[in-house]
């Protein structure tokens, strides 16, 4: 492996930066949860947004006019400085994201900082931290290393849309 390539994947391992690569929005589970969350009326947070690619797609779509997109290294003019690991935004009652995904042993062996917390993965204590004020019993199915989709407070990440088919599609 060249020392270029193995720089890039050392600077997404250490941020736990993996930016999404097209459009995960066209398939029928999440058109169909976009209705169920009435998508396109509401107030959407991205608090990962990087270059803000998701808030684009889900514009493209005609799924969102407002958002609100945060990240501590922005790419985008309309995504603004914010720590969202250590400053987490509440107050919305949508969130789509690709969060940062890096496992706590990763981080110990590496001499990454980690949030002090219960959770293993770095996206998991990003679900909870969402669901901090509206549902314990998600924060408990993540710390039970369960999927987490929330039908009740229509949260998403990329991660979730396989289960999306179980969840929704009957």
């Amino acid at each position: 492996m060249s020392k270029t390539v193995e720089g890039i994947l050392d600077s997404k391992r250490s941020s736990g930066q993996y930016y999404t690569q097209g459009n995960p929005f066209s398939c029928c589970p999440f058109r169909k949860w976009a209705r169920l969350a009435d998508l396109p009326e509401q107030h959407i947070l991205e608090p990962f947004a990087g270059s803000n690619s998701l808030i684009k797609m889900l514009s493209e779509m005609g799924l969102c006019s407002r958002y609100s997109s945060f990240d501590m290294s922005p790419a985008d003019e309309n995504v603004f400085l914010r720590d969202s690991l250590n400053d987490f935004t509440t107050g919305y009652e949508v969130c789509v994201t690709n969060p940062p995904r890096l496992a706590k042993n990763s981080a110990t062996v590496r001499g990454l900082p980690f949030p002090d917390c219960d959770y293993d993965d770095l996206y998991k204590f990003v679900d909870g931290e969402y669901y901090q004020d509206n549902d314990q019993a998600r924060i408990q199915q993540l710390k039970n290393n369960e999927r987490l989709i929330a039908p009740k407070s229509h949260a998403l990440t990329i991660g979730d849309l396989p289960s999306l088919l179980d969840d929704y599609v009957q």
